[in-house]
């Protein structure tokens, strides 16, 4: 079962996400933290295998997130996605910085998202720390 924590505070997305997994038909657990303050208790609670996290949340935003999760050597091995509709190379360059994983541009099609979260699921994570070269980086 692959466990999965979002980091979203828009129920729409979140439905969207939801839906793109449920159509991967595999075994899945999916957690929601609607803000950067809720994404830290969760952490604690249990590391998931993968953490999608948005730039705008309240509390915390995503950057502010990351760095302070990069900073705990309990979640090195934690692939973070960056899920964002924003284009901003400012966010790409410091989510990259900053040590995320993938940026992944919100995608509106179930179909689309999928294929994106298939992708992301195929790399042997668990044998390797993947930091994909920044022309790699992005996933559109």
């Amino acid at each position: 079962m692959i466990k999965i924590l979002l980091a979203e505070d828009d129920r729409d997305d979140l439905h969207i996400f939801n839906s793109a997994l449920e159509d991967l038909q595999e075994p899945f657990e999916l957690r929601n933290a609607r803000n950067g303050k809720v994404l830290f208790e969760l952490l604690e609670e249990s590391v998931p295998d993968f953490l999608f996290l948005d730039i705008l949340m309240p509390f915390k935003d995503g950057l502010e997130c990351i760095r302070e999760i990069r900073q705990n050597s309990k979640y090195d091995k934690l692939p973070i996605i960056i899920i964002s509709s924003g284009k901003s190379n400012e966010n790409i360059d410091a989510s990259y910085s900053n040590s995320a994983n993938f940026y992944l541009f919100k995608q509106y099609s179930i179909q689309a998202l999928s294929n994106k979260l298939k992708y992301i699921f195929s790399i042997d994570w668990k044998n390797m720390n993947y930091y994909p070269t920044k022309s790699k980086f992005i996933l559109e």
